[in-house]
């Protein structure tokens, strides 16, 4: 047989659309491209809408920052130069003391010298005193300079405890224009930061509920759907005491406080309690952590608000308790107890008008009333139950 190709057997024509290596260069069809078209589209979308629902939450972070930093420059332009002309009105006073203690030295001696020297002195200690009432600490002014508190990152660590009402103490306004601005200031800002605040707790209680659901999904299948999601307290307690233990262990290493001291003063911090006893003095981390403040502010609130809840639910299971106990429910399946003339007796005097085969009915349908465990159990729904006399 010949090695050439028969004649009516026609060759293949070359395909344009692979290149040496076998890769398809086939251009997608407009399919393909519609296709990816719209897969972006709806990513946009998603993206779009998720910035639309994020934009509410973020908005009052956005509101609340730059209130702050409305009253960070508020506070500054009107005690800020004010704390300036104490501190150099202090270093003034100093100077002259010493000035006027060589003269009195020189010109006086005896019981003048002495009455000299205490009207010197307790023309200093006045000093002393106002420059204490304007927020000056006279042991930290050396050669006329000093640590002031109402610089920018004071002033906004200050606006920050004013609408937080947390007001550790350690810096007030000592001006009559800075304390009316404090009061405007507060009156605005308290509602703003209560709005805040729910917001965040409302976020952190779906997560929470969220969590919840989750591990009684997986560890309580049997549990009531309704009931899946509430956070029990020791979960609540357990959350806040993580989140606090950590704010210490950062406080420890900012500070250079024990963890009993950093512990102490996240909590006065976070339940806004503010005694004032213990003060961060880096007020760059302090500014730092407000957001952490913020989180742990409602973190609070929101656990307080889940622990009323579960009290409450408490409270409530404890009043249908004793309402069953008064009708003759039992707890534990939602039947009556007790001998059955007892039960026949109160049920002529609430239906004397009933008697027979409908008193019979009427007495197992009340058997059937009682807390929502019985019906769980299909204890209070079963139609076999032997109709004796029943002590539990």
């Amino acid at each position: 047989m010949s090695s050439e190709e028969s004649p009516g057997k026609s060759q293949d024509p070359p395909n344009n659309n692979v290149d040496a290596n076998g890769v398809d260069l086939k251009p997608r069809s407009p399919a393909t491209k519609e296709g990816w078209t719209d897969v972006k589209e709806k990513r946009r979308k998603k993206l779009v809408l998720a910035l639309k629902e994020s934009w509410p939450h973020v908005k009052l972070g956005v509101i609340l920052v730059i209130y702050a930093m409305f009253g960070a420059v508020g506070f500054w332009l009107i005690e800020y130069h004010h704390e300036q002309a104490l501190v150099a009105n202090f270093t003034e006073a100093r100077s002259q003391l010493l000035r006027d203690m060589w003269n009195v030295s020189q010109d006086f001696t005896g019981d003048d010298w002495e009455e000299e020297m205490t009207t010197l002195v307790m023309r200093y200690e006045h000093t002393i005193v106002e420059a204490y009432d304007g927020g000056i600490d006279p042991r930290g002014v050396t050669a006329g300079q000093a640590e002031l508190k109402w610089d920018i990152a004071g002033s906004l660590f200050f606006s920050v405890t004013v609408f937080t009402t947390i007001g550790y103490g350690h810096q007030t306004p000592a001006t009559v224009a800075g304390r009316v601005f404090c009061i405007f200031y507060a009156i605005f800002g308290i509602p703003i930061l209560l709005l805040t605040l729910g917001d965040i707790g409302e976020l952190l209680a779906k997560l929470l509920r969220y969590i919840a659901a989750v591990v009684n999904s997986k560890l309580r299948p049997n549990m009531m759907e309704s009931r899946k999601d509430d956070v029990p307290l020791y979960g609540i307690f357990t959350v806040v005491f993580l989140i606090m233990s950590m704010g210490a262990v950062v406080m420890m290493q900012m500070e250079d406080w024990t963890f009993e001291q950093s512990f102490y003063f996240i909590f006065v911090t976070f339940s806004t309690i503010g005694f004032g006893d213990l003060v961060p003095h880096h007020k760059m981390y302090a500014l730092g952590a407000s957001l952490y403040f913020l989180l742990g502010m409602s973190l609070i609130s929101t656990s307080f608000s889940l622990s009323q809840e579960e009290v409450g639910r408490l409270l409530r299971k404890w009043d249908v308790l004793k309402a069953s106990c008064k009708r003759k429910m039992c707890p534990c399946c939602a039947n009556r107890v007790g001998p059955q003339e007892e039960m026949n007796g109160d049920l002529e005097q609430d239906n004397p008008a009933i008697g027979g085969q409908d008193k019979q009915t009427l007495v197992h349908r009340q058997t059937q009333i009682g807390l929502p465990i019985g019906i769980m159990r299909g204890d209070a729904l079963s139609e076999d139950k032997p109709k004796e006399d029943r002590f539990h």
